[in-house]
């Protein structure tokens, strides 16, 4: 790891354009568990060589069973102590409408964003860790989920 300095601190803010959007879980009725806890999460795909500079900057990028390369980015649906809930990441379109699960559907993998993010360095125990905690998604490109609800009636 090469540790950036730009992280150091309160760290920074920034937007990762042409994101490719996977697993999305940014909604309150829609959400990761991760751990015993309830947080907000979306794997990104985008541009090879900023993600080669995330990873040597000790961000955790994963490779895919395809040799992809992706990183999660998130938020805490609570405060860790207060257990008060924070608000959901902002969710829009570039003309600036506000997203709607029920109007819109769910976020489907392939969705294209520009995604807002904080990112700064923090010690849990000996190790270091760069993690990025998800602001704001902009959607550019909008797919939506094309699964279907049903009952296990309906199915067998």
């Amino acid at each position: 790891m090469n540790r950036n300095p730009k992280f150091e601190g309160n760290g920074v803010r920034f937007d990762i354009p042409n994101a490719e959007l996977f697993y999305a879980k940014v909604t309150p009725d829609n959400i990761d568990e991760y751990e015993g806890k309830k947080r907000y999460k979306v794997t990104l795909r985008f541009d090879k060589e900023l993600m080669e500079k995330f990873e040597d900057a000790g961000m955790n990028v994963k490779e895919t069973e395809d040799g992809d390369k992706v990183i999660d980015t998130f938020r805490n649906y609570e405060y860790a102590k207060s257990k008060e809930l924070l608000p959901p990441p902002v969710l829009v379109f570039a003309d600036g409408t506000k997203y709607d699960p029920s109007e819109h559907g769910l976020i489907g993998n392939g969705t294209k964003a520009t995604v807002s993010v904080a990112s700064k360095y923090i010690k849990v125990g000996k190790n270091w860790y760069l993690p990025l905690y998800l602001d704001k998604i902009t959607f550019t490109d909008f797919v939506s989920y094309g699964g279907e609800k049903a009952s296990v009636e309906d199915l067998f």
